[in-house]
């Protein structure tokens, strides 16, 4: 039971680290200030990120807004 506990307790803390991750980025922290805040490689924070722009602000939306500008 206690190695069961175990895997709960590591799952959680995985859990929260990635959660931390994606919050700071939203926030426009730098991956490598993130990685050094959640004990982790930059590789690992750089992987989780992937596709997701930065300050949680839809690409769309952006490239929308840029489109009507110009008519």
């Amino acid at each position: 039971m206690p190695r069961n506990k175990s895997k709960e307790q590591n799952r959680t803390i995985d859990l929260l680290e990635k959660m931390l991750v994606f919050q700071l980025y939203a926030l426009g922290i730098n991956q490598e200030r993130i990685a050094k805040t959640v004990g982790r490689q930059r590789i690992w924070v750089n992987n989780l990120l992937k596709g997701i722009p930065k300050g949680g602000k839809s690409d769309d939306g952006q490239e929308k807004a840029k489109r009507r500008s110009r008519s």
